[in-house]
């Protein structure tokens, strides 16, 4: 199998010595599936007047994180002129073994996204050293008096034909779904999203990799459309495995009954991503998801709690926690977010670093569910109607 012949031009026109990274779009391309270790290789090729050799991925189906893409790093140690030469030569040889993947699909794809946090960008000349420093930035920005580039944390959500995946970004500009990919695992599917994701001169678009799992075994289980969840998402088990693929480093569930049906809660952290989803028992196993809610901290980090559940005859109300941890000696911010389930359906409430509670409790008040902030001796009462 021959090298890309875009890529050979490249490559033969752009001495090594010209390649940084100064700004340009920055795009994917699929390579092909390792049946052997059920690998998915694929190439970032970045853009602008100067390039950068394309760097090689993975994305390994069978391990305990599928969705985290690997780098090969091994074909760049050394001389770099050295790997230069080589790059080609590697190329065809790994594609020789490969099994093309069929032309991306956007038949029934869809993308949905949730706007979080402004904050200045990951990649601008300096950060903020402290909690305070980066509100100010992000007011001035909000004035039109541009400092340092502000950017949106945003949640990015892909189904296509019974698959689903989810990842978190720090975006510039509006993202879009380029196409969808079947892999040869019936788990998978690979989603490539684009978003400006640089915010040099214009802006820059960046393609990420989505790699999304079927939402119901492919034998015998029901859809994610199940009627017994009356429209809410349907989950053959109650973890992030099927919630969300993650990347997680820590998980807290908590089962409870509302009347006499099992529900049950989910708090799952990474690094700089928390995500908290609620569920209740199907009929029959399973479980249908009734609200998740993902906060992305990128670049410092955050970690969830699920503090208190606190039920009434039909309904239930949840307080979750986020402690956020700035770059730099600056404070720590905490930020609650409570959830309200009645058979009404579910509704997510969250209260920002204006109200510096350090903790919170929960009362029914007639048909309201009151969250109780309290610090020191002091307590505030914040009421809404779930």
């Amino acid at each position: 199998m021959s090298v890309p012949h875009h890529l050979a031009l490249i490559l033969l026109l752009v001495p090594l010595a010209a390649r940084a990274t100064v700004g340009g779009d920055e795009r994917l391309e699929l390579l092909g599936y390792e049946p052997v270790d059920g690998k998915v290789y694929f190439l970032r090729i970045g853009g602008g007047e100067a390039v950068e050799l394309p760097r090689l991925h993975f994305l390994a189906l069978r391990s305990d994180a599928p969705h985290a893409p690997h780098r090969v790093d091994s074909w760049y140690r050394g001389d770099p002129a050295a790997a230069e030469a080589a790059f080609p030569g590697r190329l065809a040889a790994l594609q020789a073994r490969l099994t093309p993947l069929p032309a991306r699909d956007l038949e029934g794809a869809r993308l949905a996204t949730a706007h979080g946090d402004l904050r200045v960008c990951a990649d601008a000349p300096r950060q903020p050293r402290t909690a305070a420093e980066a509100r100010a930035q992000v007011a001035a920005w909000q004035r039109g008096e541009p400092d340092l580039p502000v950017c949106r944390l945003l949640t990015l959500d892909v189904t296509w034909q019974g698959f689903a995946g989810s990842t978190g970004v720090e975006a510039w500009g509006a993202p879009a779904l380029v196409g969808v990919h079947p892999l040869p695992d019936p788990r998978f599917a690979l989603a490539f999203v684009r978003y400006v994701g640089q915010h040099f001169e214009s802006g820059y678009t960046v393609d990420l990799p989505v790699l999304l799992r079927r939402e119901a075994p492919a034998e015998g289980a029901p859809s994610a459309a199940d009627p017994r969840c009356g429209g809410d998402r349907f989950v053959p088990g109650w973890s992030a495995e099927w919630i969300d693929a993650g990347p997680w480093q820590t998980a807290q569930t908590r089962r409870f009954s509302v009347g006499d049906v099992e529900h049950a809660a989910l708090v799952v952290g990474g690094g700089d991503r928390v995500l908290f989803a609620v569920g209740r028992a199907a009929p029959g196993g399973g479980w249908c998801v009734l609200a998740r809610h993902e906060d992305a901290f990128g670049g410092n980090g955050v970690e969830g709690t699920l503090t208190d559940v606190l039920v009434e005859g039909d309904r239930a109300g949840l307080v979750f926690r986020q402690d956020r941890r700035y770059r730099g000696d600056g404070p720590d911010e905490r930020v609650w977010s409570v959830l309200g389930v009645s058979p009404a359906g579910a509704r997510w409430w969250t209260r920002d670093r204006a109200w510096p509670a350090d903790r919170v409790r929960l009362r029914w008040r007639g048909d309201e569910l009151e969250a109780i902030g309290a610090r020191g001796g002091r307590e505030d009462p914040l009421p809404f109607a779930p």
